[in-house]
């Protein structure tokens, strides 16, 4: 939970009067009135809430001293559905606010790179040569090390990584998913 919330979740410092974080959200009665709550969204509807409230020109207020308490997906499943869900209702509900198909288009790029880069170290490793496979591991596994420089500890970069991979994979398959059930709804 603690990776997750430092890899995932932002800080005060952070969150932008102009766009307001899900988690620490309220409208008053008569903005909902004129919005109207989008039922048919079973994900996404905190960001097409405030995208209706921006177009309508209603004015957001950051309250930096409010407490706010969440708690973030405890295991990667919970990260993964998250993730899945929220992508594909983005997509099937036309929510690009947040640039759903350009994270979802990065992720599939990583995630190809990141296996095309693991393969060939074993194939290097398996058929060429091991200490060439050595010296060439730093190179191909710098992304996956990133996140070991601010937190200096392995245990910690292992849990952010297999959380951030969680989060590329979930996104990948909620952005497919959401194409296909969006091209269904359309015939």
């Amino acid at each position: 939970e603690l990776c997750t919330t430092e890899l995932i979740y932002p800080t005060i410092s952070d969150y932008r009067a102009d766009w307001p974080e899900q988690h620490n959200i309220a409208f008053r009665k008569h903005v909902w009135e004129k919005l109207k709550y989008p039922e048919y969204c079973y994900r996404s509807e905190d960001t097409w809430f405030k995208t209706k409230a921006r177009e309508e020109r209603f004015k957001f207020r950051l309250a930096k001293d409010s407490i706010i308490y969440f708690r973030p997906r405890k295991n990667l499943r919970e990260v993964f559905k998250n993730r899945y869900l929220w992508t594909k209702s983005d997509v099937e509900n036309d929510i690009e606010v947040t640039g759903t198909s350009k994270k979802a288009l990065e992720s599939i790029q990583t995630l190809t790179w990141n296996l095309l880069c693991f393969l060939m170290l074993i194939f290097v490793f398996s058929f060429i040569s091991r200490v060439g496979a050595v010296i060439l591991a730093p190179f191909l596994l710098k992304n996956m090390f990133k996140l070991y420089k601010k937190d200096k500890s392995i245990s910690k970069t292992i849990y952010k990584n297999l959380i951030a991979y969680t989060e590329m994979l979930a996104r990948s398959f909620g952005f497919v998913a959401g194409k296909i059930a969006k091209r269904k709804n359309v015939s």
